[in-house]
């Protein structure tokens, strides 16, 4: 029993301070069609899934694939099945309520997006609007933004779109989790659930956080 108690154990750390790589190549041409290319691949302990245009899932390297499932017809039910009265519980939100939610999670976003920074970046983007005006604005953009391999530029003679972006990275497990359980635990994200699961007709009160 202890044995199993501490494999369970040693199995939840092994987890916790595990990683996530992934890997993104996408290669685009709106004029030419053979130059277009999405993989998004992710490793995670000893299972890896490669997205393109099918999904790919392998564990321990050895590749999984889908059975043919058969096609069965939908059995019809009896029109008095199809339309029960059915009593539905629905909890009165104000929409007021909801502003209490914006920060929480816009917070919640701006970890997220901290934790899943790529380490290796590389971009390259060439695109040309219809417009001058919007060429115009769009060049002064692409100046203003400063990134290492990143390269952005304006074609003012045609419309084109050529994007070329290639980037890895390490996604924390036990970082990731921290920063889910602090936006649910939040005041006033755990009022709001409160209302709309258990209460009737309460208005939220904004807690500091």
């Amino acid at each position: 029993m202890i044995k199993i108690i501490l494999l369970i154990i040693s199995m939840i750390f092994v987890f916790l301070f595990s990683s996530i790589k992934y890997k993104i190549e996408i290669l685009y041409d709106k004029k030419d069609s053979e130059k277009k290319l999405f993989c998004f691949d992710i490793r995670f302990l000893f299972i890896r899934i490669i997205i393109n245009k099918n999904i790919k899932l392998s564990i321990f390297g050895i590749n999984l694939r889908k059975n043919n499932k058969k096609k069965y017809e939908k059995t019809k039910l009896p029109i008095e099945y199809k339309y029960k009265d059915k009593k539905k519980h629905h909890s009165k939100i104000d929409s007021k309520d909801f502003k209490y939610l914006i920060e929480p999670f816009f917070c919640l976003i701006k970890r997220i997006f901290i934790i899943i920074k790529p380490d290796k970046l590389k971009l390259n983007l060439n695109f040309g609007l219809n417009s001058p005006i919007n060429n115009t604005l769009a060049y002064v953009i692409s100046k203003s933004i400063k990134i290492k391999d990143v390269n952005i530029e304006v074609d003012f003679v045609q419309e084109v779109f050529e994007l070329e972006i290639y980037a890895t990275g390490e996604i924390f497990v036990i970082s990731l989790l921290k920063s889910i359980f602090k936006f649910i635990f939040n005041k006033n994200v755990i009022l709001f659930i409160n209302k709309v699961f258990f209460t009737k007709n309460k208005s939220i009160k904004k807690c500091e956080v």
